[in-house]
Order: C-alpha cells, then structure tokens, then sequence
C-alpha cells in the first residue's frame, strides 16, 4: 500500500507498507505516527487500516475527533479504495490511497515537494454534474436532480432550464433564496459561464456547462488580509485609527480566541470579521470570497453571540428553541423534525435536562448556552463569539471553552473574543494578540505565545504588551517565523475576485408562503410570551375593568340625567364618551409601546438571518390591534351597557375599537423610534396629553388650534365620530360638524402615518 500525506505547509510525505494493518495516530507504535505539537487533535489511536478478504477497510478509533473518507465521516468501519482521500479530524493531516500494488523503490516517509501533485488543489473536495439537461435543485432527493442535503437548502430550492445553449435558473420560493454571484434573484436567470450560485451552503460554479460544487458546512477558512479601520469627525483634524493593517488566517475546525488590553479592537475587529461592519482597508475573505461582497449569500453560514444576549425570559427553554428553528429552518419541515433538531441542540449545549425550564430561572452560564443553541439551530460552520464568558465563574467559563472546543472538533470555525485567560491555553488551537491602537502583536499557538512574549502564563502576556511600542510589537511579529508560519504559508490562492465576476442588478422578493409562515411563528410567539406572563394578562384585564367602574360610579346611568336640564346632560354625555375615546385610545397606546424596542436585538439576530421585516411587523400589529380591540370592547361594553346612551351602541362601541387598534399603532410607532423602554414609556404621555386638549372637549378650539387638532389629534375625530353615533337631539352643535364617513377616514389615514412610521422606525434600527 501507498500513502502521500499532505501537511499544512504544501509538503508531501510518501508511505510504502507491506503490512496488513497500518496504524495512524501520534502514538509511538504506530505505522505512521503524527507529532502531538503539529496536530494535537489526532488522537494517539485515531484509525487503522486493516486488510481482509474482501479488501482494504479503515477502522475509526478516536472517540474525541473524526475520521474523513473524501470528506464524509466514518461512523465505525468503511471500505477505501486507491484515489480515497482521508483525514484525520477536519483540521487533521490528508492521507491520499494512492495505491495497493507492490511499492517502489522510494523510501517511506521521504518528503516530497513539487514533485508530487498537492492532494487538495482547492480549499474543498469538489464535485462536479453536468447542468445542460436541467432540473430541480433541492434537498429532497426523491424529487431533486441535483440533491444538496443541508437544513439551509429548501426540499424543491431552484430549477435549472436549458434553452438551446443558453442555461437558467429560477428560486422555486425557498426559504434562504438562491444568489448568482453574490445577488439575490427573484426571477429567472441567464446562467454565464464562470457564475457563482450560492444555495445555503454550497457553491456551485458553471464551467462549460458543468457545475463544480464545494460546500462551506463545517468547512469553512476566514481569511483576514491587512484589515483597517479608521474613523473621521468628531472634531479631529486626522482619522483615528482602530485598526492596523490585521492578518489571519482560520482553517475548517480552528477555535482561536481574540486576546488584548482593553481598547485595542478586539470587539471592532470581530465586528468587522464577521461582516457586521465594513473596513476601511483590507478585504475578508470566507473560502476565498469576499465577505462583504457576497455577505448575503454567505450569511446563513455564521453566525454571532453577543455578550449582552436578549431573550424572552418567560418562554422555556425548549419553546425558545422551536420558536428559532421554525424561523430559521425551511417551512417544509415538519414540526417532529423541528423537534429533532431542537433536541440535537439540547445535547449538544448540554440543557437536556433543562428544557421545560423558564429563561428567567436559568443560571448565568445556562443563558449563554441557550443564546449559543438559537444560533446553532440553524448550523452554522462559522462562529465569532463576543465576550460570551465575561461575567461567568471559573467553573462556567471551562464548561464553554469545552463546548466551543467540542464544536470546533466537528469541524466548525470559532472565533472568540475573551478577556477570561484561565481556559485558553486547554481548549484553543490559536490565539490572537492586539496591542494598544488596533495593532497586531502576535498570532499562533497559546503555547507559542508564551515562548514569543517570554512568560510564564497567558495572564503575563497583557502587562508585556507594556514593555514596547505597539507599532515595535506589530514590526517584530511581521518579521517573526510565526507570521510565516500562520499567515504567509497557509493563506491560499484566493478564488477570482469578485469584481471579475459578471455583476448584475437582481432583486429579491421573499416568498409569500416564507412571509407567511414567519408570520405566523411571530404571532404564535408573541401570545405565548403574554400567556405566560400572568402578571401582564391581569394588567392588561384589570385597566380596562378599572376604567369602566370608575367612569360608572362618577357617571351613572342615562335615566339618571333625563330629569337634568338639557345642557347638561348633554355635556356630561359628551364628557363620558370623550373619556371612553381617550382611554381606548390610551389602553392601546400603553399595551404596545414597549415590544419592538424590548425585543429589538433579537430581531437584529433573526433579521441578520433571514427574518422578513414585513412578517415581523404585521405579527405584531395584527396581535396588538386584537390586544387592543379586547380591552375597548371590555370597556366600552361595560360603560355603553351601563350608561347606555341615546343612540347606535354598536357603532359607538365600534368606533372606541377603531381608536384603540389606531392607539396600538402609535405605541409601536413609538417603539420603532425609541433607544429604549424607559424613553419609549416616558413619550407616551407626551403624545397622549395633547390628545385630551386638542380633543375639543376640555375647551373649545379657536382657528390655529383648530387646525393642528384636524392635521395631529387622532381623539378628535374619534369624539367627532362617537358624537356622531348619537341621536341628533343628544349631540352639542359646533362649527365644525364633518360627515360620519370622513371621521372613519382621517382616523384609518392616521393609523396607516403611524403604521408607517413603525415600519420606517424598524427598518431603521435594523441597517442602523
């Protein structure tokens, strides 16, 4: 048998073996042995080949990593055959079957360089199939020609035509959209030799009529070259520079972690890594792509935890989850599958046991790994972490470094930024080190940063950062064996650049059944974080109950005016229905103001994924106007059944509805444009007050007055509207008396200005 091992830096090892069972593992007695330093993931018996009668089979052994045949793992015992490629762990050395015939004469383990072709000559294995027949693109395979099975894939995604020797591709209404060199498209497509097509996580490019596929799940490189950062204004005559000229490079399986005093840019530069913000200088690359580029089509691969998390404390665990994964994953599933992969999750961040428990009962530590599971539900191969630890005891922030460890051993890339030491050296493959001003200073092995800084511990290294000049730091490691070594010889040849790829301008439009099913999971959603929150239910019942009591006793009943002169029962008729249309509208102002700034960061992460904004926001306009619609209806049964006025009850009770879904809007209107719910609770007020002096009852209105009442005060044509819901002979005449019609206009033109308002408010707090 023959073997030609590729290590990181391009060297080619050849094997010859006589043997019938050859050892791979760092141990001493095996047949190919792997130094501990250079692969630490290889377990000392990570696999055997063994020979039998029916052949050749390799054996997985390591219980702590994986064992790759061309890039599938091997669960215990597969059969290989000449051309297999195999890898040890997915950042492991690749180990070519070149052979089973008698060896030559090359001696084993001779390095070769040039002189043996490289066994991977991209990033990833390829696949290539032919697209000039045409088909569907999707992850059902009893239905798809081409099958590309990931969660991210819709079971029928795009469908490939031919038309003469033109090819096109058209999105079938997926749930993650199908791009063409970076764009979204919304309708059919003319394919060109070259292009790109992204869907989830596979890229397929056209070559003479064929497509050759590689997939970035648990396989994806993050390419950092001479990233920058300045900013201007403020005053300051120069820029002030973040960030200086950063290098990385992270392979499939890495964990590295983001080390640095405070204000050097750790929290910026994993920003900007992550896409969320763009550099002044130096590009990032994933799998050879620009990221910001082609961020749309490469988003659904990563993913980022913040240190803040926000989550909904009244849901439990396991409804956090299922809420996320009915958002993330494709409709298609059904909901059993959703609760597979809900319990995959539940294992993998280690809350089994914990999965019918409220958030708000949760203990610091369990918080961060129910943040971590809403984003691997999703499975993302790309991870940055931002301080998630911070705040955590000792015994919590091993058990996470143990689990990003775990997720890194499966092949995903992490990124952490920590200020926490204590761990780093156990769980992480590298680490990298910034200097005041945005400055690189080192970038490897933890254990060869401790020889590099000369310490004893990690810990040691911030107070050495004192001992130089950032810019003599960021010179000194420029020059160092390690950035040759972690940098220079393991940065690629990166794939065409973006700008020689045929641009076009595609638009997208989500699918409506897509809107529609967000839509419905936000609804859901929405009632099951009020239903749990019985305090909040009672509120929301006991106002309007204490409105109407209150406006009983201080009113009392029609019969009891009659005997009054009649301009006084009139104006204590029009003083009661003023109330009613200044409370309902209150009531449905109050009920939503604080949800959309409360529950903005989690749409910021669910919008970074795939969340319709109009789907978000219709859910909690359709639940808050039913809010809203309740309590008016509560009151105004109660007050109209009581007092029972001269007139059509049911359209004043009608109008009093109308009012308050209109005050419902204006809070979220409100709630889309506040920093936060202590400004968002302190506006309402502010906004609520001028309806009762505009409203034209407390006194009456002169020219000026008059007219900012018409353009601005919802109340007073909601009053001019009830009024008009009395008999003729209970109404006050005025000056300005408008049809019944019109009142029911300007109050629905009003809710659509407030309508659009939250939605700008919501669009805004999301690009901004």
């Amino acid at each position: 048998m023959r073997l030609h091992i590729q290590h990181e830096d391009g060297s080619v090892q050849v094997f010859d073996f006589r043997e019938q069972n050859v050892c791979l593992g760092r141990a001493k007695e095996c047949e190919v042995q792997f130094d501990s330093a250079r692969y630490p993931k290889v377990s000392s018996i990570h696999a055997e080949l063994k020979f039998d009668d029916d052949g050749w089979r390799l054996i997985h052994h390591s219980r702590s990593n994986q064992t790759l045949i061309n890039g599938a793992p091997v669960e215990s015992m597969q059969r290989v055959k000449s051309g297999d490629t195999i890898r040890l762990g997915y950042t492991g050395p690749m180990i070519q079957v070149v052979s089973f015939s008698e060896s030559d004469s090359t001696p084993a383990g001779t390095l070769l360089a040039a002189q043996v072709p490289k066994i991977l000559q991209q990033l990833h294995p390829l696949e290539t199939f032919d697209a000039a027949e045409g088909g569907l693109i999707g992850r059902n395979p009893e239905v798809a020609v081409f099958c590309l099975d990931h969660p991210h894939v819709s079971r029928a995604h795009a469908q490939l035509a031919r038309s003469g020797q033109q090819i096109w591709i058209e999105d079938v209404g997926s749930a993650n959209g199908t791009f063409v060199n970076g764009k979204q498209i919304a309708s059919r497509c003319l394919l060109n030799d070259g292009d790109v097509i992204d869907i989830g996580p596979f890229s397929l490019e056209l070559r003479a009529q064929r497509f050759v596929s590689r997939s970035r799940k648990n396989n994806v490189q993050l390419v950092a070259e001479r990233v920058g950062l300045e900013i201007r204004g403020g005053g300051r005559s120069e820029p002030l520079r973040l960030l200086n000229n950063i290098d990385l490079v992270l392979n499939p399986g890495e964990f590295a972690c983001i080390v640095g005093p405070s204000g050097s840019g750790k929290s910026t530069l994993l920003r900007l890594l992550s896409g969320r913000g763009e550099p002044t200088a130096g590009r990032t690359y994933v799998n050879g792509r620009d990221l910001h580029q082609n961020f749309g089509a490469i988003k659904t691969d990563l993913c980022v935890i913040p240190q803040a998390l926000t989550l909904h404390e009244t849901l439990t665990v396991e409804q956090t989850l299922l809420f996320t994964a009915a958002l993330r994953l494709p409709p298609d599933l059904q909901q059993s599958e959703l609760k597979q992969a809900v319990n995959a999750i539940l294992q993998t961040v280690g809350l089994e046991t914990r999965r019918d428990v409220r958030i708000s009962q949760l203990s610091g530590g369990q918080l961060k790994r129910v943040g971590l599971g809403t984003e691997l539900i999703s499975d993302p191969s790309l991870l940055f972490l931002d301080e998630v630890t911070s705040g955590l005891d000792e015994q919590a922030d091993q058990e996470m470094m143990q689990l990003f460890e775990r997720l890194a051993a499966s092949g995903k890339t992490l990124v952490c930024v920590t200020h926490n030491l204590a761990h780093v050296s156990d769980h992480c493959d590298l680490i990298l080190v910034l200097t005041v001003g945005g400055h690189l200073a080192f970038f490897g092995s933890p254990a060869e940063a401790i020889e590099y800084f000369k310490v004893s511990r990690l810990a040691d290294i911030y107070p050495a950062l004192g001992k130089r000049k950032a810019e003599a730091w960021e010179s000194r490691f420029l020059t160092s064996q390690y950035f040759r070594r972690y940098v220079v010889d393991r940065k690629p040849a990166l794939q065409k650049r973006d700008s020689e790829l045929r641009t076009g301008q595609y638009t997208y439009r989500a699918s409506v059944s897509i809107g529609l099913r967000q839509f419905a999971t936000i609804f859901r959603r929405t009632a099951a974080i009020w239903r749990a929150d019985l305090p909040a239910v009672a509120t929301l019942i006991g106002q309007p109950l204490l409105v109407g009591l209150l406006l009983c006793l201080v009113f009392g009943q029609f019969a009891d005016l009659s005997e009054k002169l009649v301009p006084e029962r009139l104006a204590t008729t029009r003083n009661l229905l003023f109330l009613l249309s200044v409370s309902c509208f209150w009531l449905g102002c109050n009920s939503s103001v604080k949800e959309l700034v409360q529950e903005r960061m989690i749409y910021h992460r669910e919008r970074n994924f795939n969340l319709n904004l109009e789907a978000y926001l219709g859910a909690k306009v359709l639940f808050f106007a039913g809010l809203s619609f309740a309590q008016s209806v509560l009151l105004g049964a109660i007050t109209l059944a009581w007092f029972d006025p001269p007139g059509d009850n049911l359209a004043m009770l009608g109008t009093l509805c109308l009012l308050s879904v209109t005050g419902s809007l204006l809070g979220q209107a409100i709630s889309a444009s506040a920093k936060s719910e202590e400004t968002a609770i302190a506006i309402v007020p502010v906004v609520v007050i001028p309806q009762i002096i505009l409203g034209g009852v407390v006194a009456s209105l002169s020219v000026l007055p008059l007219w900012i009442a018409k353009a601005t005060t919802t109340v007073f044509w909601g009053q001019k509207a009830v009024e008009g819901c009395l008999q003729t002979s209970e109404r006050i005449a005025s000056d300005f008396e408008p049809a019944q019609f019109t009142t029911y206009v300007v109050i629905f033109v009003h809710a659509m200005v407030f309508l659009t308002i939250a939605w700008i408010g919501t669009r805004r707090a999301t690009t901004g």
